[in-house]
């Protein structure tokens, strides 16, 4: 039997992902699970996604950020492509109708919203801010990357999910415009 690359929960600490050694505004913080999630998904240092979520989210420490779910919604209309530091990327929202599970039960379908345990399994590749009941994490290619202790709750219902693209800095090399064309030295 072939065995899967990530099987449903797997798990990082996000105190694994992030380097806390350079995050002064971590010490007196609370709420800031967005803060985290934006952090890992977009593979930034934690104070890069705090001043990101202050001034594009108005987000105030130690409260967390308000509708966040809504605020992206308005990014993706107004200014798709957003940039924390040298990293670029753009949200992708994921419609509510791929978050549920149909089940038939007794000759009726039933729509319910898939757990987190689902979600990961449904959605094996690619990079997530995950919205449970007051709280977001990241899963980042089929592994779950939140605060301790929350492995242990896998039947949250999802209530939102936005993909998170970075967008590669591989053609950077080209941006001076067409390549010249390049002949080898012959040997006279």
């Amino acid at each position: 039997m072939k065995e899967r690359k990530n099987k449903p929960l797997d798990y990082k600490y996000v105190a694994s992902v992030i380097n806390y050694s350079k995050a002064t505004k971590s010490l007196k913080e609370r709420n800031d699970c967005s803060v985290r999630a934006i952090a890992t998904a977009v593979g930034v240092e934690y104070d890069d996604a705090h001043l990101y979520l202050r001034e594009t989210f108005e987000r105030v420490p130690r409260k967390g950020c308000e509708n966040m779910v809504g605020k992206i919604l308005r990014l993706i209309k107004s200014s798709p492509v957003q940039k924390i530091g040298d990293r670029e990327f753009y949200y992708e929202y994921v419609q509510r109708k791929d978050l549920k599970n149909r089940y038939k039960v007794h000759g009726k379908v039933i729509n319910r919203r898939k757990t987190v345990k689902s979600f990961i399994d449904t959605f094996r590749t690619g990079t997530y801010l995950v919205f449970v009941s007051n709280h977001v994490f990241t899963v980042k290619d089929g592994c779950m990357i939140d605060n301790s202790g929350e492995e242990f709750r896998p039947t949250r219902k999802v209530i939102d999910a936005v993909r998170v693209i970075t967008k590669s800095n591989q053609m950077d090399f080209f941006n001076d415009g067409p390549l010249e064309e390049f002949t080898f030295p012959t040997a006279a």
